[in-house]
């Protein structure tokens, strides 16, 4: 099945691909539900090169130098995570402990992809305080 529809605009080609492509953030109907995020989108970005990527932009939670808060969503998945990355100091602040919580993999089959994540996170940690050493 293919669905089509068109429109004509009072632009020259350039400027009509310039506009939707440059602008998309302006125009795109993001809050009568034409988005994934929904009252989160803050823009929308098309990359304007050859296999750049189509996003939108959420308003996370970006605290520093305590915390930052960002949504998580496999392309399986049939709804959004929430990661929440915190930066406490340890003893007198020399030292940082970096804790991730991860939640909402309350949908079927959540349990199994919460342990994978729980797994990966922990790799993840690891390769940053291995980068984080002084000295490397």
């Amino acid at each position: 099945m293919t669905v089509s529809a068109r429109i004509s605009v009072d632009l020259p080609p350039a400027d009509a691909f310039s506009r939707f492509v440059g602008d998309l953030g302006a125009w795109w109907p993001v809050h009568e539900g034409y988005s994934f995020g929904g009252d989160q989108v803050v823009d929308l970005v098309m990359e304007e090169h050859e296999d750049g990527r189509f996003y939108e932009v959420w308003d996370d939670v970006f605290d520093p130098p305590k915390r930052l808060v960002f949504t998580w969503k496999d392309p399986g998945w049939p709804e959004a995570t929430d990661v929440e990355v915190r930066f406490d100091a340890d003893g007198d602040g020399d030292a940082t402990v970096v804790s991730v919580e991860h939640r909402g993999f309350t949908f079927a089959g959540g349990e199994t992809e919460a342990a994978g994540y729980r797994a990966g996170w922990e790799v993840v940690l690891d390769r940053f305080a291995m980068h984080s050493r002084r000295g490397s």
